[in-house]
C-alpha cells in the first residue's frame, strides 16, 4: 500500500488546464496550473512562483526562456534537494545570470516606493500568509502589470498603491527591481 504524499493536500481540486497558466503573450500568469512540472521533487504548481517570476521578466526582457529548463537549473542551485520554496539565494544567483543591474531592498514602504518608480521588478511578500514571489513592469500613466498575484485577480494591470493595499500588506517585504533609468 502506497501512502499518500503530504503535498497532496495542497493540490487544487479539480486540476485547472495547463493552458491558463499562461497569457495570449506567453506570460506565467496562474502557477496552479502548473501541475504537470515538478520543482523541488514536489508538482511546480505547489511552489515555481520564483521561476515563475524570473520567467517573466526574461520574457520581458526579450529572451526566450524555456520553463521546464529553468525549473531544473534552478532545482539544481539550491544546496539541498528537498520540497520547499525558492530561496532568496537562488534567485539572486540566477537574476545575476540572465537578467544584471538589477537592486534589492528591503522593508515595504521602501519597496513599494522603489517599485513605483521602476521599470520591472520581482517583489517578495506573503499573499494570503503564505511567502510569495511576483513580478511586474511598468506599462505607464503609473500603472503596472502584475504576474501570478493570487487567484481572485482577474485584471492584472493597476497601481502599486493598489498591489500595496490589497497584496503587500505587511512585513516582511523585499524587492528586486530595475530602477526606470537603468532599463
Amino acid at each position: 500500500m502506497s501512502k499518500t504524499p503530504k503535498w497532496e493536500k495542497w493540490m487544487p481540486s479539480p486540476l485547472p488546464p495547463e493552458a491558463e497558466a499562461f497569457t495570449a503573450d506567453g506570460y506565467i500568469q496562474d502557477q496552479d496550473c502548473l501541475h504537470a512540472y515538478s520543482y523541488r521533487t514536489i508538482p511546480a504548481c505547489l511552489n515555481c512562483c520564483g521561476p515563475a517570476a524570473i520567467f517573466n521578466l526574461r520574457l520581458r526582457a526579450g529572451q526566450h526562456p524555456d520553463l521546464p529548463e529553468m525549473l531544473l537549473e534552478m532545482e539544481r542551485m539550491h544546496l539541498f534537494h528537498v520540497p520547499g520554496p525558492t530561496r532568496v539565494r537562488v534567485m539572486r544567483l540566477c537574476l545575476d545570470k540572465y537578467l544584471p543591474g538589477w537592486q534589492e531592498i528591503k522593508g515595504r514602504s521602501r519597496s513599494l516606493h522603489a517599485a513605483a518608480n521602476s521599470e520591472m521588478g520581482i517583489f517578495r511578500y506573503r499573499e494570503t500568509g503564505i511567502p510569495h514571489y511576483v513580478a511586474y513592469y511598468a506599462v505607464g500613466g503609473g500603472r503596472f502589470r502584475f504576474f501570478n498575484v493570487s487567484d481572485q485577480i482577474g485584471e492584472d494591470c493597476f497601481s502599486m498603491d493598489r498591489f500595496g493595499l490589497e497584496h503587500c500588506i505587511c512585513e516582511p517585504v523585499r524587492l528586486f527591481f530595475w530602477p526606470a533609468h537603468r532599463i
